[in-house]
């Protein structure tokens, strides 16, 4: 049960206006008070290995994501089983209802680091697609891309959570 910090019906005194003076500042110092939130990137994976393939190779769309908040994609590893015979194409293509942006990378290593800088809103869909050239099979792709959601859909979260511990504060001194 909560202690009141003042009884009810009594007048108003010298000492009782020093305690609201001193809960008024007490909750003006929690106010000051910063939140930091350290923001990393997520990464986005996916593996597919083609075991039992005779004469065909992995084709098609290796990886899909949807994307939740505002933010962007920034670099992309991308490890084939082995190196291909005559390389790869590999395209990142973003899309949404309105607008489709892509990039398109050429493999002809066992691995691949790409820079990709596409920016995403909320809804906004990512598909990787791996198409191999003539005469290349490809048994298994792994691939990862690193997301970091933009920082102001974070700040606000932190700033409601504020909010409401400051709310919670005023009704314990009620």
């Amino acid at each position: 049960m909560k202690n009141p910090i003042f009884k009810k019906n009594t007048a108003i005194n010298q000492e009782r206006i020093e305690r609201i003076e001193q809960v008024i500042t007490s909750m003006a110092r929690r106010t000051r008070k910063t939140a930091a939130a350290v923001i990393t990137p997520f990464p986005i994976s996916n593996a597919i290995s083609g075991e039992g393939l005779v004469g065909e190779s992995l084709g098609g769309a290796v990886l899909r994501y949807m994307f939740p908040c505002k933010g962007k994609i920034t670099n992309g590893y991308i490890r084939l089983d082995k190196k291909p015979k005559n390389g790869a194409e590999i395209n990142a293509r973003i899309f949404n209802d309105s607008i489709s942006e892509a990039k398109g990378f050429t493999i002809e290593r066992k691995t691949l680091a790409i820079k990709t800088d596409l920016a995403v809103k909320p809804g906004d869909c990512l598909e990787v697609t791996l198409t191999p050239n003539e005469g290349t099979e490809v048994k298994e792709i792994w691939i990862c891309f690193l997301w970091t959601p933009t920082t102001g859909d974070v700040q606000e979260f932190v700033i409601d959570e504020l909010e409401k511990q400051l709310e919670q504060f005023a009704e314990e001194i009620e």
